[in-house]
Parts: structure tokens; C-alpha cells; sequence
């Protein structure tokens, strides 16, 4: 989740304005969607219209009711997990809630689906406007998994002290709706089933906006203390290797026992480092690394010991007139010879500019 914020630090009063605010207003973007539809059914469409979706709105109400209750007890587990650090099981409790919230909002669409007519007969809905109520309330029921796959992940990004988040992808699905209806209701003069239509296209772009943000952010990255000399967990299921490894076989060593070990290879050699990226890596997998000019040709040796194919070269300058003081390379696991040399980087007042 982007914009995590622990919330045990720092003034009450300003973590509860940076929270509720946004809360709130996303309980005002939801309720807007009902009332922009009814607000352009009742004036493009009839009053008919407006009452089928007066009818339907309480019953949809009742279905989001209970996502919001689901989802709201996740978030509180969530937020425990997170409080405690506990990253793997935030990410198991949120995987949990997403798939099987959506499963089971898929199950009662369906079932509302087929029982729209028994659920309008117990309503007492008049004959007239019995058919239009029940193509409205059919196709709203088709919104429901997307609006617990919102909510569900919205909870997520609420438990580790992100509201805004959800808040824009909430505005973003509102504006979407209310446009939609104009178009297609006010200017093509389309009907009801339009209306609903349009509500649930809107709730579907707020599913689809939570779960690519989601998927952008790095919380399912899990950091690991482990010798790479005999870390084999996942091998063969990894993309992407990215390795700084020790620079310096011979010359000072640092006193500190840690610096020492990060610059030279007393306990971690470049060998060391390939044959991992080879266990972990699929086929085709890339290994990343840095390294210094005087050994690159040792690195691109070891690399192709290793079955790892050196793939793209490029070196670092403080200027272009300079000489390298590091090259980046990237190899591929078991793949054919063919290296391409990259534009220069040059390290400009902290900025990594290519070829420039």
C-alpha cells in the first residue's frame, strides 16, 4: 500500500484529521452514487424511473451493509498485523478477504439475480413500475463483487494508515458515474437499464484502480536474513536478481567487521552471488548487478561460468569525458551470447541521467 503511516507517533488530533476526513468524504462519494442516478433518472428519464431506483437503493443498501461490516472486521485484524509487523500475515488476512469477500458477493449476485421478482412481491411494488425496478435492481446486483473487491482492499490501504487512497479512486468512480449518466442518459437519452448500467462500469473502475495500485506497491516484497551461499527458498521462481556485491578482493580492509564484509570478499565472493541468482532465477530470469570497471571482465566471465548470459552493459560517469567508475550489467539465465552496450549513466548532482 502506498502512503503507509504509523499512527502511533506523533500529535492525535493530527492523525485523526489526516484519517476521518477522508473517511467521511468517501462515505459521501458512495452515497453519491444513488443520488446522482436518482437525480438524472428523475430528470431525463420520469418519475418511474426514480421510483424504481427509490425502491432498489434500500435493498442495495442492506447487500453493501454487510461488505462494509465484512470488511471493516478485516481492516481491524489488518491493522493488528501491521501494528505488530507482521507483514505476511496482513498480506494473508488481505488476500483472504478480497477472494473470498468477492466469491461470496458473487454468489449472493447471482441469487439476487434470480430472486429480484420475490424480493420486489415482498417489497409491495406496484405493477406499473415492477418491470423498470426490476431491471435496475438486477443489474445493480451484478456491482456487488466489484463494490467488496473495492471495499476489501480499501480496508488494506485504511489499516496501515492510508485513507486518502481509496478516497481518490472513490471521487474518480463518482465523477465516472455522474458523467456516464450524462452522456448516455441526459444526452442520448438512454434508459433506466443505462442508469444501472453505468453505476456498475463505475464501481468496476474503483476495483480496477485499488487493485493496480495495490499491486504497484512493495508490501509484497518480504525482507529476509539469510546466507545467499545456501538460501534456496523459491529457486527457480524469481524474475528478477538484483545484486551490489563486494567490490575489492585485496587492499585495506575496513576495522568494522560489517564494512569490511559489504566492500570485500572474505565471506562473499561473485561466484557465490551467481550460483544463487542460477537457483533462484527462472528460465530466463535476469540477474542485476554493479561492479567495478577493472574487474569486468571477471564479472562477465563468471557470469557465463554460471550459465548466467550477459544481456545489456553500460558505464557510470561523473561526466562524459570521465572515465567509468562502475558499470551496471544485466545477464539472463540460459540464454543465447548477445550483449548490447547501453547509453552512459552519468551521475549528475544525484540524478542517474542516460546518455546525457
Amino acid at each position: 500500500m502506498s502512503a503507509m503511516q504509523d499512527m502511533t507517533k506523533g500529535g492525535a488530533a493530527g492523525h485523526l484529521l489526516r484519517y476521518a476526513v477522508p473517511l467521511m468524504l468517501g462515505n459521501w462519494f458512495q452515497l453519491a452514487y444513488n443520488a446522482v442516478d436518482s437525480i438524472i433518472a428523475g430528470r431525463f428519464i420520469g418519475k418511474d424511473a426514480l421510483a424504481a431506483e427509490g425502491i432498489a437503493g434500500p435493498v442495495m443498501n442492506l447487500v453493501i451493509l454487510g461488505i462494509t461490516g465484512v470488511c471493516l472486521g478485516a481492516g481491524v485484524l489488518m491493522s493488528e498485523f501491521f501494528g505488530a509487523k507482521d507483514g505476511e500475515s496482513l498480506r494473508r488476512e488481505l488476500a483472504t478477504t478480497v477472494l473470498s469477500g468477492t466469491a461470496a458477493c458473487t454468489v449472493v449476485a447471482l441469487l439476487g439475480v434470480l430472486f429480484t421478482p420475490a424480493i420486489l412481491e415482498a417489497c409491495a411494488v406496484p405493477r406499473e413500475i415492477f418491470a423498470i425496478t426490476a431491471i435496475y435492481l438486477r443489474i445493480t446486483f451484478l456491482g456487488a463483487p466489484f463494490t467488496c473487491f473495492y471495499n476489501a482492499l480499501a480496508a488494506g490501504f485504511k489499516s496501515v494508515g492510508d485513507a486518502r487512497t481509496p478516497l481518490r479512486f472513490l471521487m474518480v468512480s463518482a465523477i465516472l458515474n455522474a458523467a456516464l449518466d450524462l452522456i448516455f442518459i441526459g444526452g442520448l437519452g438512454f434508459g433506466i437499464g443505462c442508469s444501472a448500467v453505468t453505476t456498475v462500469v463505475a464501481e468496476a473502475a474503483s476495483a480496477l484502480l485499488a487493485a493496480a495500485c495495490a499491486e504497484q506497491g512493495i508490501e509484497h516484497i518480504t525482507p529476509v536474513c539469510a546466507d545467499l551461499r545456501s538460501f534456496r527458498e523459491g529457486e527457480g521462481s524469481y524474475d528478477l536478481c538484483a545484486c551490489n556485491p563486494p567490490y575489492f578482493t585485496a587492499g585495506e580492509q575496513a576495522a568494522d567487521r560489517a564494512r569490511a564484509t559489504a566492500r570485500h570478499e572474505t565471506d562473499c565472493a561473485l561466484d557465490d552471488v551467481c550460483k544463487c541468482a542460477f537457483r533462484l532465477l527462472k528460465d530466463g530470469g535476469r540477474l542485476s548487478l554493479c561492479h567495478r570497471p577493472e574487474r569486468l571482465a571477471e564479472v562477465l566471465a563468471v557470469l557465463r561460468t554460471n550459465r548466467l548470459e550477459p544481456k545489456r552493459l553500460a558505464f557510470v560517469k561523473n561526466r562524459p569525458d570521465a572515465a567509468p567508475w562502475l558499470f551496471l550489467v544485466e545477464a539472463q539465465k540460459n540464454r543465447k551470447t548477445g550483449l548490447r552496450v547501453e547509453p552512459d549513466v552519468l551521475i549528475s548532482a544525484g540524478a542517474a541521467l542516460y546518455g546525457r
